[in-house]
C-alpha cells in the first residue's frame, strides 16, 4: 500500500473498511456512505502462519494511514464443517483456531489505533444482500454476480465478499449528513 498519496475523502461521510480476512488472501473494500470507491485482495505467500498475521497486521496499519477509515468491519469467525474420509463430517479445526488468533491480532491492533471495529458474522451479510445459496461454492459465486450487477466489475471471490460485507456496513451502520427537503 501506498501511503505516501492518501485517498482524501469528503466532508461529512463515513468512510468504511471491510476485510474477509484470511491469512493468506484477505479481500478488502471501500465504502464512503453508500458509495464504492475501491476495493482489492492482499495476498501473503509465506508458510508460517504467525508471520502471515505479522504481514496483516502491518497492512492493515497501512491501510488505516492511507484511507483513514471511521468504521472498520472484519468477518467474524467460523468453525467450518466438511465431509471427511468415508462421507464422516469433520470440523477444520486448525484453520478456525489461526482464524481466531489473526481476530485477535486484527482487533488489537484497531484498538491500538482506537478505530470503529464491526464484527459481521457471515450469514448477517449474506442476508442482507440476498445470497441464499446453500452451499459455499454456490455462496461466493452468488456473491460474484451480485457485486457485478450492482457495480458493474468482475472481482474474485475474495474481492465479492467484502465488497458484500462493505454495502451492509455501509448501508446498516453509516448515518451520513444528508440535507433535508421540507418542501
Amino acid at each position: 500500500v501506498d501511503i505516501s498519496n492518501p485517498v482524501k475523502k469528503e466532508k461529512g461521510v463515513t468512510r468504511v473498511l471491510a476485510l474477509d480476512d484470511a491469512t493468506n488472501i484477505t479481500g478488502w473494500s471501500i465504502f464512503d456512505g453508500k458509495k464504492l470507491i475501491t476495493y482489492g485482495k492482499f495476498q501473503i505467500d509465506k508458510e508460517n502462519p504467525i508471520e502471515r498475521m505479522s504481514i496483516l497486521k502491518q497492512w492493515l496499519l497501512n491501510m488505516i494511514i492511507k484511507w483513514n477509515p471511521d468504521k472498520i468491519g472484519i468477518e467474524d469467525i467460523q468453525l467450518q464443517k466438511f465431509s471427511g474420509t468415508g462421507g464422516v463430517e469433520s470440523f477444520a479445526v486448525t484453520t478456525y483456531k489461526v482464524l481466531a488468533q489473526l481476530q485477535g491480532v486484527l482487533l488489537e491492533a484497531l484498538f491500538s489505533q482506537k478505530k470503529d471495529c464491526i464484527i459481521v458474522h457471515s450469514a448477517t451479510w449474506k442476508s442482507f444482500c440476498g445470497i441464499t445459496a446453500k452451499t459455499r461454492t454456490d455462496q461466493k459465486r452468488s456473491a460474484q454476480l451480485k457485486v457485478k450487477d450492482w457495480y458493474g466489475v468482475n472481482v474474485t471471490q475474495d474481492e465479492a465478499d467484502a465488497i458484500c460485507m462493505g454495502k451492509y456496513l455501509a448501508e446498516k451502520y453509516v448515518k451520513n449528513n444528508e440535507m433535508i427537503s421540507w418542501g
